[in-house]
């Protein structure tokens, strides 16, 4: 998370949001990283005053890099996680990776509650979703309701596919908050780190992973991915 005067960005996983974090805590002045609470939510916060925004991704998209990272490993400092698993192919098949995150309740990922993962029905995804950007009383609810997005807490949920670089600098020109050109030509410019190396997503999933994900993640899908439904 980054807190600045005008803005707070809201670091959910696998979204790029360690480069734009590393971006604004060096070229925009003021902005504070949260180095030991990286994925604060916005609930944390009584009262928000400030312009927030944060970054969503194509749920297809964000299961095969979280398996690519969490069973090679993206960074450097990045412990191998397939201990999570005891299944022998959890590190070669990505649908096996994702059927035991979704549908077994054995297994220790931090910052994931899977007792209200199961009770609403939803994906990690979506589960961190809501846990970055939305008022936690949702999860005291017996299941999602149709009025859910009346406990969002983020101004600005932008999307990964469509740029970080672009969306961000977009999103400051709008509300004011200024960066200059050379500030957005080394935003650009920058390279991601962090990154899960994997193919398109379509050369790893079967039809009941697809299935398990579009039924999961359903929330994200018909808020900013109907196209691929």
């Amino acid at each position: 998370m980054i807190i600045h005067p005008k803005f707070i960005f809201v670091h959910l996983p696998k979204t790029g949001g360690t480069f734009l974090t590393k971006f604004l805590s060096k070229h925009i002045p003021e902005s504070k990283e949260l180095k030991n609470d990286v994925h604060r939510p916005l609930y944390y916060f009584k009262k928000i005053e400030k312009i927030t925004f944060g970054f969503i991704r194509n749920p297809f998209d964000w299961y095969i890099s979280l398996f690519s990272a969490n069973t090679h490993g993206a960074g450097p400092t990045r412990p191998n996680r397939a201990q999570w698993f005891s299944h022998k192919n959890v590190r070669t098949d990505p649908n096996i990776f994702i059927d035991y995150l979704l549908n077994k309740e054995t297994v220790n990922v931090p910052l994931i509650d899977f007792n209200i993962m199961h009770k609403l029905d939803i994906g990690i995804l979506t589960y961190r979703f809501l846990y970055s950007f939305f008022d936690h009383n949702i999860f005291n609810l017996k299941n999602i309701p149709k009025n859910f997005m009346d406990f969002n807490l983020c101004q600005n949920i932008l999307k990964f596919e469509k740029g970080i670089a672009e969306e961000t600098i977009k999103l400051f020109k709008n509300k004011k908050i200024f960066i200059d050109e050379n500030n957005q030509k080394i935003l650009k410019n920058s390279k991601k780190v962090n990154t899960s190396p994997h193919q398109h997503y379509s050369v790893y999933y079967n039809q009941r992973t697809y299935n398990l994900i579009k039924k999961k993640d359903r929330i994200i899908f018909n808020l900013f991915y109907r196209d691929l439904l």
